[in-house]
């Protein structure tokens, strides 16, 4: 459980969240409503029994009250108070009416077949709101539920310092309140189960499209690279499709590069050890006849210094070394390209200019005589005799740029669009990697390595590196 309740993390978030808030909102909305309809109806039933407790009240005239407070009302004063209560058809509004004095004690009730002169001891609980009641006002009590379990209101009329006027009406309907507030919380309970239901729904809606992108992501991750991205997916997660679309191109480019180096490895690789096969079997030959030619011994030690140079430079391309960036100062650099290059300037009887305002750069040194080194040995292969090659620094507008310039054959533009490919060559023997390793450097150090030019009359490659704050 615990299993799936972690892979579908967000799913139950979502479902957690849209519950937990219709749950606040029915349960806030069903107390409103039940308050609110409750008060309604109080208000109004208030107002109706002030009514009705007003239009008696004013309808008893004084006299009526001095036979009263003689004594024990006769049977003719019962009477006329049963039909002044007919005359405002009120008997069917009300469950009893009567009129008792100060001390609770009743002379007077709409029930005949109540005794009369007995104190109403239903009326203690009100004592407050009677002591409080102006003369000729009404005022209605909270409430009650009686003996019978009905709900019932009291509303009282003062006639005068000794007598008040009762009546007691029936508030059943306020039984139909209660119920109506469970009517509230059932449709509150239905709402949450809609409202689960609808969350479970959107969640799928929203996570539908990661999962398909987390099962796309699994199969890259086995090596498919042939596999589609998932359709039907918009918006924010279209971008992150399109993203991965990206990253698995790239990943097959990489995958199609490796085994293309793996390829040329075991070319360059295979090569090298047939030949020392070879002459490792001609010494043991002369071994045997104890004629030992050591011309064999020079070639083996010439092809395994290849072999390590060779393999020295798919190490640089695939994993160069970690940047370690100094200020380089590019005159010491500039001699050292001399003392390097010096015996093949001679033979080809050419030129290395090497000027410019560029005093020092930041980058990792090695990395950089490398670069300088490649590009130099390039230029002298491209050159005749009697030829030039410019090595140019600069700093302009926050940017550093040191040039290779040479005035040999050219480029062809066909070729130019691959020379930074790995393992692309031209030269007999060659293995594709110099300017590919030059590029995969100048990445490392934050800089960029470009042809600026290239035609008949010679070529420029361009290193550029924008002068960082920290620099």
């Amino acid at each position: 459980m615990l299993k799936v309740l972690k892979r579908s993390y967000y799913k139950t978030q979502i479902i957690f969240l849209f519950s937990l808030v219709a749950i606040g909102i029915v349960i806030v909305a069903s107390r409103i409503s039940y308050v609110f309809t409750k008060d309604l109806y109080l208000k109004q039933i208030k107002e109706q029994v002030n009514m009705v407790a007003r239009l008696l009240g004013n309808q008893v005239d004084e006299n009526y009250l001095r036979v009263l407070s003689l004594g024990p009302p006769v049977r003719s004063v019962q009477e006329k108070f049963i039909s002044l209560i007919d005359k405002n058809e009120i008997k069917d509004l009300v469950e009893e009416t009567f009129i008792f004095n100060d001390n609770y004690v009743v002379f007077v009730h709409s029930d005949s077949s109540k005794e009369n002169m007995q104190v109403e001891q239903r009326l203690f609980i009100n004592r407050n709101e009677l002591s409080m009641l102006d003369i000729h006002e009404s005022s209605t009590s909270l409430p009650f539920k009686g003996d019978d379990g009905i709900w019932y209101m009291w509303g009282f009329y003062n006639f005068n310092d000794h007598f008040y006027l009762a009546i007691r009406e029936n508030t059943a309907r306020l039984q139909k309140v209660e119920e109506f507030s469970l009517i509230f919380w059932y449709i509150g309970f239905g709402g949450v189960i809609a409202t689960i239901l609808l969350s479970w729904f959107i969640a799928s809606r929203i996570t539908r499209p990661i999962e398909k992108l987390v099962l796309f992501s699994l199969e890259i991750g086995k090596g498919k690279l042939n596999i589609e991205a998932p359709s039907g997916i918009n918006g924010e997660l279209k971008l992150l499709a399109e993203a991965m679309e990206v990253m698995k191109t790239g990943l097959s480019e990489n995958q199609k590069e490796k085994e293309k180096m793996l390829a040329q490895i075991a070319h360059e690789i295979r090569n090298p050890l047939g030949s020392i096969e070879i002459l490792s079997g001609l010494i043991k030959e002369d071994l045997l006849k104890k004629n030992i030619d050591y011309d064999y011994v020079d070639k083996i030690l010439r092809e395994v210094k290849e072999l390590k140079e060779t393999i020295t430079s798919y190490l640089n391309l695939g994993r160069p070394a970690e940047p370690e960036p100094e200020w380089c100062s590019l005159q010491d650099i500039y001699e050292e390209l001399s003392r390097v290059f010096e015996r093949q300037c001679e033979i080809k009887n050419c030129k290395l200019d090497l000027n410019g305002n560029a005093e020092k750069v930041w980058f990792d040194k090695s990395h950089l005589k490398i670069i300088l080194v490649n590009l130099v040995a390039n230029s002298l292969e491209a050159i005749n005799n009697s030829g030039r090659i410019k090595i140019t620094s600069s700093v302009k507008n926050k940017n550093y740029s040191v040039s290779v310039e040479d005035n040999g054959n050219g480029i062809a533009e066909e070729i130019k669009l691959n020379i930074f490919n790995p393992f692309f060559t031209t030269k007999a023997g060659g293995t594709g990697l110099g300017l590919a390793t030059c590029r995969k450097l100048c990445q490392e150090n934050d800089a960029e390595l470009f042809i600026e030019y290239s035609s008949e009359s010679g070529t420029k490659f361009v290193l550029s590196k924008s002068i960082s704050e920290n620099e």
